[in-house]
């Protein structure tokens, strides 16, 4: 009978620290709000990124400059209006992080690129004559490959460049897209493992691949996988195994698409069967392959695991106290740490990587009486 008992009492705690807390599986800490570090403010922050420190940077879109946040919390702002002293940088819109820690900028308003070294130093890579002939208009996407070639694209102009470290930039891509499908405002782009650039168009509803030797293909269209379609596809992220996945912003879906073509849907409006999922604006790996993707509409951010589990993080409730809306950007710091941009909320929150310990809500401890009376009848 005893025997019995502890069977019963292991039964009865383990159903009682299975309960989740009202505060949720996941602890959120906002890391900064309007105020910016208290003498430059942040509004309408679009988009953030990670170094390899693990160092978060976070760009006001409106409040024309860039900050980082340690992870104790310490806020300083490192580009402003001025950019590099010279040319003005006005509405940034995207960044990305190089191998050696440079920080990368697209200026819309500027139809500019700077770069800000680890050293502080900033510098306008492109401007609007673009590389000479082709123009830069209206820059979004940015990525950096390994060999620290960037590659920004022009919304407006219909086009992407390749600006390598120490040679003139070259347009890569234009409103031609492949020849038989055109590219129309390009938003997202990102570099394989394989250096193949993918880039998103997003009222072309389509997604391109160029190879390093110029060849240029169209790999997706409006057919999505030919069951689910796309529609404004706009995030995008690489994968390790030279495929990557990308967010169609108004058809409410994330897909995957393999090196070598092989299209799927793996997220779409349901989101994790409880919160839905709208607008999809920003994605994220993180080392493990886990998937994070930002609902602009839905002011939630999702995880997806690759064994296709998906849970929501965060929600329009922020961290209990301070309110998430239309969050914009998302990226994985080294310890897992999942940090979010709330462009409407001009914030950005830190959701940490292990989930809270589980509470003894009232229903547990009873739980954990009804145990407690078994043994002793036991």
């Amino acid at each position: 009978m005893s025997h019995a008992c502890d069977t019963l009492l292991g039964l009865l705690l383990a159903a009682a620290l299975a309960a989740p807390s009202a505060a949720g599986a996941f602890t959120v800490v906002q890391t900064m709000d309007a105020t910016g570090d208290g003498a430059h403010p942040l509004t309408s922050p679009n988009g953030v990124g990670i170094d390899r420190a693990g160092i978060a940077y976070v760009l006001g879109r409106t409040s024309n400059n860039v900050f980082r946040v340690t992870q104790v919390g310490v806020v300083t702002q490192l580009l402003d209006a001025s950019g590099d002293g010279v040319n003005a940088m006005l509405a940034p819109e995207e960044l990305a992080i190089g191998p050696d820690d440079s920080l990368y900028v697209t200026a819309s308003a500027s139809n500019a690129l700077f770069r800000r070294t680890s050293a502080g130093v900033a510098t306008r890579l492109l401007g609007p004559t673009g590389d000479g002939i082709h123009p830069l208009t209206e820059p979004h996407g940015v990525a950096v490959a390994p060999d620290d070639i960037v590659y920004v694209g022009g919304q407006l102009s219909n086009n992407v460049f390749a600006v390598p470290p120490d040679s003139a930039p070259l347009q890569i891509l234009d409103a031609t897209g492949d020849g038989t499908a055109p590219l129309d405002l390009p938003r997202g782009i990102a570099v394989a493992t394989d250096l193949d650039v993918w880039i998103t168009g997003r009222t072309s509803d389509n997604v391109f691949k160029v190879k390093r030797n110029g060849t240029r293909s169209k790999e997706v269209d409006k057919n999505g996988d030919g069951v689910h379609l796309l529609n404004s596809p706009r995030a995008i992220v690489a994968d390790d195994a030279g495929g990557v996945f990308f967010s169609g912003n108004s058809s409410n879906n994330v897909f995957h698409v393999t090196a070598s073509g092989v299209v799927t849907q793996v997220l779409d409006a349901s989101g994790d069967g409880v919160h839905g999922l709208s607008a999809p604006s920003a994605l994220a790996l993180d080392a493990g392959g886990s998937l994070y993707v930002t609902g602009s509409l839905s002011n939630n951010a999702f995880r997806r695991t690759p064994e296709g589990v998906v849970t929501q993080i965060i929600d329009a409730s922020g961290d209990g106290v301070h309110l998430l809306a239309d969050p914009s950007g998302i990226a994985i710091d080294r310890l897992g740490n999942a940090w979010v941009v709330g462009r409407a909320s001009n914030n950005a929150f830190k959701v940490l990587a292990v989930p809270e310990p589980r509470a003894f809500t009232a229903a547990a401890v009873s739980l954990a009486a009804l145990a407690g009376l078994a043994r002793r009848r036991g």
